[in-house]
């Protein structure tokens, strides 16, 4: 095949998928098939194809398919299983209880056709006397849908599961040749469609995770898309959360972002921390994306050994602190109130929009969130982090112009002298180099 680079090229721009010259044989064998079975002889007829504006996505998608190598089985690297289960769960478990949390958050990424977030769940099912009153959110996603519909059946071969020890045995229904995965499993993991390199990370569901599961996924990236992955994957991450990658994968790691860890005699990455605290993120998802929230980090009996004082007009400080206060513990509806308690008297106040903005967006409520940080920054044109939010969410909702432009917009602020007002004083914020840092990376791609 004489012109195989524009077909790696155009297939690197939409997937993120990258063909060195031993995949790129892969690829010719993945295009012959393709062609073969749409009855095209000719090269440029197929290149067509993939670039028609309605039937190019569908058949870029079937050619991905014959590309990407589904190979995978239950508890793959068990030696990876085996340190979670017994070192790396009962760390978690007693963070999260100092933290006051009572959620355990965990992310497959690139879950093929399932065996791996199924081997999560059923390792946590057997866990269940650590996790006495711990609710578990497994979250799996995937590039390949023929993957994802395999994956949600929870349908393997009998011969698939043969090898595991009989407590993992009792997860799966047996009938001849097929085994069905047992609903208190499937229950468990939530499956949804995720291109790593091309889209962006869904954070309002996706955050706050203990462990992100991302193995045998990197060999189909280049070096700078592995990069933004990792950078993308340290957002997802709480404090000290855990990235487990395969065993041959360890030299990608940056040591800056992540530490490594021998556990159980395998190596685990840990989030590392730096000298700034965490800013004022999204709040965590609402009740509407899952009935099993996290228990916030502040409770509410912690907020009302005291009844809230009565707004007073001049005492902004306290009362946005407290506003804030209550996004932490998850009681959005009251931060509504208060800053719109603080808008009443002070309407031009850029940081009240700022926080509603944050609120909605962790509620699920867009327009509104939108609609705050654009009042923000109409008040405060140079106000950094109304940008940065905005860009966020329009990254989130994958219209990438938006999102470029406020990224750009941030890094234009910070050359001047960019607003902050009383925000330093309510609660931690990005420093400028960091944030410089992060749009900057965010423009790149």
């Amino acid at each position: 095949m004489k012109k195989i680079e524009r077909f790696s090229q155009f297939i690197e721009t939409k997937t993120g998928l990258f063909f060195d010259e031993t995949r790129k044989r892969y690829l010719i064998q993945a295009i012959k098939k393709r062609m073969l079975q749409r009855k095209i002889t000719i090269e440029d007829e197929y290149y067509q194809l993939l670039n028609h504006p309605i039937l190019g996505q569908e058949e870029l998608t079937a050619l991905t398919k014959f590309i990407t190598i589904a190979e995978t089985r239950f508890f793959r690297h068990p030696e990876q299983f085996e340190a979670f289960k017994i070192y790396l769960l009962p760390k978690l478990i007693e963070k999260n209880k100092k933290r006051g949390e009572n959620t355990l958050k965990i992310w497959s990424a690139g879950c093929s056709s399932g065996e791996e977030p199924y081997t999560i769940a059923m390792v946590l099912a057997v866990s269940k006397n650590q996790l006495e009153t711990f609710s578990v959110e497994i979250y799996a996603t995937d590039i390949n849908q023929d993957l994802l519909k395999k994956a949600k059946s929870g349908i393997y071969n009998a011969k698939s599961i043969s090898h595991l020890p009989k407590r993992y045995q009792k997860y799966f229904v047996c009938q001849g040749e097929h085994c069905l995965v047992k609903e208190e499993i499937k229950n468990m993991v939530k499956f949804f469609e995720l291109n790593l390199i091309k889209e962006p990370f869904p954070l309002y569901i996706l955050n706050e995770l203990d462990v992100i599961f991302c193995r045998n996924v990197f060999i189909y990236f280049r070096e700078e898309s592995v990069k933004r992955v990792l950078r993308n994957f340290y957002l997802c991450l709480k404090d000290d959360g855990y990235l487990i990658l395969a065993p041959t994968e360890s030299l990608i790691i940056n040591s800056k972002t992540f530490v490594t860890e021998k556990i159980g005699g395998t190596f685990f990455y840990r989030k590392a921390k730096f000298k700034f605290k965490s800013p004022f993120h999204i709040p965590k998802p609402s009740v509407s994306l899952s009935k099993k929230t996290s228990t916030p980090k502040v409770s509410s009996k912690t907020i009302f050994k005291k009844k809230t004082p009565p707004f007073k007009p001049d005492n902004l400080k306290t009362a946005l602190k407290e506003a804030r206060l209550y996004a932490d513990a998850g009681l959005y509806d009251r931060t509504i109130e208060i800053c719109h308690q603080v808008l009443n008297h002070h309407p031009t106040l850029p940081e009240a929009y700022l926080i509603l903005g944050i609120v909605y967006y962790g509620t699920g409520a867009i327009e509104k969130a939108i609609a705050n940080f654009k009042k923000a920054i109409y008040l405060a044109p140079d106000f950094a982090l109304a940008h940065f939010y905005l860009g966020n969410v329009y990254w989130h909702l994958n219209k990438m112009s938006e999102a470029i432009r406020s990224y750009k917009n941030v890094v234009k602020s910070l050359q001047k002298t960019p607003y902050c007002g009383i925000l330093p004083e309510i609660m931690d914020v990005i420093p400028e180099k960091e944030l410089r840092q992060i749009c900057s990376e965010y423009i790149k791609t």
